[in-house]
């Protein structure tokens, strides 16, 4: 398959990589929409730390075309919106539900191939505590579901902190749509 893939500090390319298989509690992702933002550029400035070459692209959304063997609740063919995280659920901070803290945290897209290329791979756990969540878009296109993906996620990141969030107001400033 095609990714994007930063190869090292100023350098990416688009280039041939292999396709990605679904682990036990995987699902595989065509990639209809990826968006791209400051911590993408952060990662090809090399001003962040990941293990280069990385497919970057944490913000995206598809549609379901593979299963590992022990994913039960989301099909072939189902719309998703993924949340990029990757959370160990082991260390003091995560048995604390302090996911944000977590001493071995990851990512797709920063630490873990991500949505800048044809295909992603994902865990697919459905649990609100899970190490993943994944939300159905119920057959919105994908780039209309860019933006309240965005908005979605970072509301819930701030839910799994337990920061307060009933009744607060949010700006959004700045926002383009483009489309293909």
């Amino acid at each position: 398959m095609k990714a994007a893939v930063i190869s090292s500090p100023g350098v990416v390319r688009i280039e041939t990589v292999e396709d990605p298989a679904p682990g036990p509690r995987d699902v595989v992702v065509k990639v209809a929409a990826c968006g791209l933002c400051g911590t993408d550029l952060h990662i090809l400035q090399g001003e962040f730390a990941p293990t280069l070459p990385i497919v970057p692209g944490h913000e995206f959304a598809g549609e379901v075309v593979a299963l590992g063997a022990e994913v039960r609740d989301l099909s072939v063919g189902d719309q998703v919106a993924a949340d990029p995280s990757l959370y160990c659920h082991e260390c003091h901070y995560c048995r604390l539900g302090r996911n944000n803290l977590c001493e071995r945290w990851a990512a797709i897209g920063v630490t873990a191939p991500g949505g800048a290329a044809e295909y992603a791979v994902a865990p697919a756990a459905t649990q609100f505590n899970s190490r993943f969540t994944m939300s159905t878009v119920g057959g919105v296109p994908s780039e209309s579901v860019m933006l309240p993906l965005l908005l979605g996620l970072a509301l819930v990141v701030v839910a799994v902190t337990g920061n307060e969030v009933v009744g607060a107001t949010a700006w959004i400033v700045g926002v383009e749509i483009a489309s293909r």
